[in-house]
Formats: structure tokens, sequence, C-alpha cells
């Protein structure tokens, strides 16, 4: 269900108006949410916590979530990095990356047990809903070249949200706070 073709690991689902898909995790593939407006719990392991406009979260595979009190607009990206075979040279290494991919969704295990948050400011999230918007499009036409100009403005989006964690403490930044 999540990838339109087998061979092509890369998806954009845009979610508006349709409330939580319940309890599940994914088996293979990442899911990275951008969350448009609106409002709602998140739910991952034992924690829940109140998603807000802005905020950027990554669920890696094997990672069970749900969402409650569903009011709220979302962008979900799905991508099995392994399938997609797309090469991302340096960018693991960053702390930011390493904050969104791997840190704040296992924040659950941390010793304060404090989920922590990303969010994109002002001008990050305009270019963000941009690029999935560009993707979206590109997706919903297949014309020939899509691919890989999807992979393109996933390449800008992956680099424009590793900017969202560039916070040294890796602290909760409020949806109006500027760049570093």
């Amino acid at each position: 269900y999540a990838f339109e073709t087998s061979s092509f690991p890369l998806a954009i689902k845009p979610q508006f108006n349709n409330g939580s898909p319940g309890w599940h995790q994914h088996e293979r593939f990442y899911e990275i949410v951008l969350i448009v407006s609106g409002e709602a719990v998140h739910i991952y392991e034992h924690k829940r916590y109140t998603l807000k406009p802005q905020e950027i979260l990554v669920i890696p595979p094997g990672m069970y979530h749900s969402y409650e009190k569903c009011a709220f607009d979302y962008y979900n990206i799905l991508v099995d990095f392994s399938e997609l075979k797309l090469p991302l040279f340096d960018l693991p290494r960053m702390a930011e990356f390493q904050n969104l991919f791997l840190l704040a969704p296992r924040s659950h295990q941390s010793k304060t047990g404090e989920a922590l948050r990303n969010f994109l400011d002002v001008e990050q999230f305009s270019q963000g809903i941009k690029l999935l918007k560009h993707m979206y499009d590109l997706q919903t036409r297949r014309e020939e070249g899509y691919q890989l100009a999807m992979v393109a403005a996933f390449t800008k989006f992956l680099q424009l949200i590793c900017r969202a964690g560039e916070s040294p403490d890796f602290k909760e930044k409020s949806p109006n706070s500027q760049p570093h």
C-alpha cells in the first residue's frame, strides 16, 4: 500500500481531513511527517505528545505509532532508503540528520523520556511545502523522468529538514525561531 510502483520506493501522500490510520508500523521504510495545520496527539511506544504545525518527525521502520484527537493535516513522505539506493554521502554524519533519524524517534528511551521535537522555521516550512507539492505533482502526472525529478526534489527536502535540528543540544525549537 505504501508505494504506487514496487520499483520506486518513494511516495508522497498528502493527508488532509483523513483522521488516524490507526496503530501501525512500517516494515522496511521510513515515514517522514510534516504537520501542515491543526493538532493531533502522537503516540509512539509509551509516549504521547501533541503535534503542532511546522513540526517534522521521522518514524523509522519497526516503530509502532498512532494518532489520537486528529484535527490535523500533514504530508507523509514514505521512503525505503535501501531500495532507493540514494547516496547520502556525508549527510548521516551531520548532527541534524542524527537528531531527526536516530535520536528523536528513540527519545522515549532517554533518561528523561522527553520526546525530542523538531520544527521548521517559517521559511523552511514554506520551502518544504513547495517541494512536497512539486513531488506530489510529479508523482501524480507520471511523465517520463518523473522518478529522477522526485529524487532530486527529495534530496533538497532532506537537506532542508536536516537544518531543522541545528540546535546544538537538540532542544525543541519554536515554530517561529530563525535558523542559527
